[in-house]
């Protein structure tokens, strides 16, 4: 009831006020806000309004009909006051109708063809009250000229569909649905189409001032231009606003859509690190137990297998002249069996040892490590006669006692490994972005390109002769774990016969990080108990 009456007050209302605007002979406007207004209560409340419609259609006719000078009796009133309120709403009812089988409602009239259609249905619902109103006036003796009934039909519908232009889409724009998309549009389009309201007043104004023949010819020719014109500003400024804010719904979407992606994305990223970073730390828990077995195994394994040594070589010396060729040959494969056996445990123990314990970090010169490792391969160097050309070198925050196992490695192997010639060897230094790039480069027999990477795993012997070059392969991997430990990189380039020059980097600054943990628990290699036979 409430929706009933608010609206028959608010048709009341403004169709009292736009009756200030009427055309000549007096029963149109030039634009009839009520008419929008119904529509829209038709659209946004539904057809259980359509009572207030009548009513207030009723009460203005009625009110316009008791101030006029005719002489009609009351009862014709009232029956052309009702009957101007049946086309009132039958014209919203019809508008209505149209607008929601054909556009769809609610619908946010941001599709140009929406627009288009709600527009020219709503202007065209307005033929049924203009014919409907003036044909009831014309039959009530109320419009006695009969060249007026076209023209009041045309006035009337020109004032009706102006209305409906101009005042259903700023109703719905206030109180339509979905709200977030009207109200963006709210301010540009209300002040467009108010001052197209003023401009109809302006027009009026002026048309006043002449008479009454030419106020006609005003009318027919410039309302029509200002109804197409009215039509059309709201046609674009609904299709423009409304195409903006479809955009912007569409960026926003699109935007909440890679802000969801991102997010999945991170979350994704922030799982699989933990899932690397607990590999990582398995992988590296494993390593350090491995390492740690590897250093009580060799350790534990150095006492029995000297002591078989020894006593092989016991038995050699004093089996000479008790044994026949045969014996004698088998037991010296023995001997020097368990003889290689503890230089491959002797170097695995030396591996196993890099990966254990803190890094000594200290500022060390380079030079006086290289010095350390050459004082250390004295002999080694002089019975070569190898000659070894030292650059200049920096001073860097390193592990000294490691630093020099990587040179002393890399010098004895170029000595090892110079072939016929006189080893000549060099170790420079250059300066990058954030590292100091090594070399330590020898004139020997070289490396096959393609076993690049093989020489640094461990026990890895490209030579097969083991007289002519002795040695486990352990060397270089001593040599790469070092480096790695020291958050650097290692490599070698090399042809056959055109000697190798291994590269390696060390940090300006190498950042502290927490070495892999080592199992407290203490493996000795006498507890492991091989299956019974």
């Amino acid at each position: 009831m409430r929706e009933i009456i608010f609206v028959a007050l608010l048709y009341l209302a403004c169709g009292r006020l736009s009756l200030l605007l009427a055309i000549p002979p007096g029963y149109a406007s030039t634009i009839f806000p009520s008419s929008g207004i119904a529509l829209a209560a038709i659209l946004l409340r539904g057809y259980r309004v359509w009572p207030g419609i009548w009513l207030g259609s009723f009460a203005m006719n009625f009110w316009v009909s008791l101030g006029s000078h005719t002489h009609a009796a009351l009862p014709l009133f009232l029956l052309v006051s009702s009957g101007i309120g049946i086309g009132a709403t039958l014209q919203a009812a019809v508008g209505g109708t149209l607008i929601r089988k054909i556009v769809g409602f609610p619908n946010p009239l941001v599709d140009p063809t929406d627009v288009t259609k709600f527009l020219v249905l709503g202007a065209l619902s307005c033929l049924v009250n203009a014919t409907l109103g003036v044909t009831t006036l014309w039959l009530g003796g109320l419009l006695n000229n009969g060249g007026w009934y076209l023209f009041s039909i045309w006035t009337w519908w020109v004032g009706d569909a102006l209305g409906v232009i101009v005042f259903t889409p700023l109703a719905i724009m206030w109180f339509g649905e979905p709200k977030e998309i009207w109200a963006k549009r709210r301010p540009t389009v209300t002040s467009t189409l108010v001052i197209a309201f003023l401009m109809t007043t302006v027009f009026y104004t002026y048309a006043t001032h002449n008479d009454k023949q030419a106020m006609q010819h005003f009318f027919q020719f410039f309302m029509a231009g200002g109804l197409l014109l009215t039509g059309l500003l709201g046609a674009f400024l609904l299709i423009v606003t409304g195409r903006h804010i479809l955009i912007q719904k569409k960026v926003d979407e699109q935007t909440e859509a890679l802000r969801k992606a991102q997010v999945n994305l991170e979350q994704e990223v922030w799982d699989r690190t933990a899932e690397l970073r607990i590999a990582n730390q398995e992988l590296a828990d494993s390593n350090a137990d491995l390492l740690h077995f590897a250093f009580v195994a060799s350790h534990d394994l150095q006492e029995p297998l000297r002591m078989v040594a020894t006593h092989l070589q016991y038995l050699q010396k004093h089996a000479e002249g008790k044994l026949d060729t045969e014996e004698l040959q088998a037991i010296a494969f023995a001997v020097k069996g368990a003889t290689r056996m503890q230089s491959l445990i002797k170097d695995l123990l030396a591996f196993a040892k890099v990966g254990r314990g803190e890094r000594r970090l200290e500022m060390h010169d380079i030079g006086r490590i290289v010095e350390q490792a050459t004082w250390d391969l004295t002999k080694t160097i002089e019975e070569s006669g190898a000659k070894i050309d030292i650059g200049p070198l920096p001073t860097l925050r390193i592990d000294a006692s490691q630093l020099v196992q990587v040179f002393q490695n890399l010098l004895s192997n170029g000595i090892k490994y110079s072939g016929e010639s006189i080893p000549e060897l060099s170790i420079h230094a250059k300066e990058s972005e954030g590292d100091w790039i090594f070399s330590v480069k020898d004139n020997g027999i070289g490396i096959d390109s393609r076993y690049s990477e093989k020489v640094f795993g461990p026990f890895q012997r490209l030579n097969s002769d083991r007289e002519r070059y002795p040695g486990t392969g352990i060397g270089l991997s001593i040599c790469k774990r070092v480096i790695e430990r020291h958050q650097g990189k290692i490599w070698v380039e090399s042809e056959l016969g055109r000697g190798a020059t291994f590269y390696f980097t060390l940090p300006k600054d190498i950042r502290t990080q927490p070495e892999p943990r080592l199992n407290k628990k203490t493996v000795s290699f006498s507890e492991t108990r091989l299956p019974q036979s």
